[in-house]
């Protein structure tokens, strides 16, 4: 991260990376030691080759809240791809929030596998006593043929609706990334606006000390031309008195 007018890099304090290869996209959590522009930073990663940048800030006085959730997805990035890359030390605080939240998160997966589990057990339990029942199909075969006639004519149902839904989901995600692009733009504009009123106030400061040197430049000009007249006068009557 170069700074402006060629005063050196900001220094990264802690940065930790996850990438999917697959998806040729990369999550990033970055810690400077020094306030960084936005706009500086999207132009910084457009100039690595990145197409389509979104970049968040955390917000204050969350006890680490937030910056722990973004480094937690990092992190679960990583865990799914094995392609990560870590560069500083992340802070103690910071670091026993993500720990904690990362603990979390997986005794609920656990407790969701738990579930699976059971699931799995009462589906099986279930076709023992199917099999059990099939003693019986012969008397009741008539009703099973309804039975199954049903739920052929229900499954293309469901099927044709769990279709529809996933293309709704894909076109609500799609305008998510177009709103979130939208803001990031926006955002980055403002930025800009804000870097350029600061670049306009130091320039006039700079004008204004040019003008205060230029005053007193021509201060000093009337000054010598004052002393220059006053020794002439003086040399003039010395020469009359002679």
């Amino acid at each position: 991260m170069p700074k402006a007018r060629n005063a050196g890099e900001f220094t990264i304090k802690f940065l930790e990376a996850a990438f999917n290869k697959e998806a040729s996209s990369g999550e990033f959590f970055i810690e400077f030691d020094e306030k960084v522009w936005h706009s500086n930073l999207l132009k910084q990663f457009e100039d690595q080759g990145a197409g389509d940048v979104y970049i968040a800030t955390f917000k204050h006085n969350d006890g680490h809240d937030s910056a722990a959730s973004a480094l937690l997805r990092v992190w679960e990035l990583g865990e799914r791809t094995g392609i990560t890359y870590t560069r500083g030390v992340c802070p103690d605080v910071l670091m026993s929030k993500a720990r904690a939240k990362q603990a979390d998160s997986k005794q609920h997966m656990k407790e969701s596998e738990f579930d699976e589990k059971t699931r799995a057990a009462i589906q099986a339990s279930i076709h023992d006593v199917s099999e059990k029942l099939d003693n019986k199909a012969s008397e009741i075969q008539g009703q099973l043929t309804c039975v199954e006639k049903g739920v052929c004519e229900t499954i293309p149902h469901y099927q044709a609706e769990i279709e529809r839904l996933k293309a709704a989901l894909a076109y609500k995600t799609l305008e998510c990334d177009r709103q979130e692009k939208r803001v990031a733009d926006n955002t980055r504009l403002k930025n800009q606006l804000c870097e350029a009123n600061q670049e306009i106030w130091s320039l006039e400061q700079e004008v204004k000390t040019l003008k205060e040197h230029n005053r007193l430049l021509h201060a000093l000009d009337s000054a010598r031309w004052i002393i220059t007249e006053e020794r002439a006068l003086k040399r003039a009557r010395a020469g009359a008195d002679e």
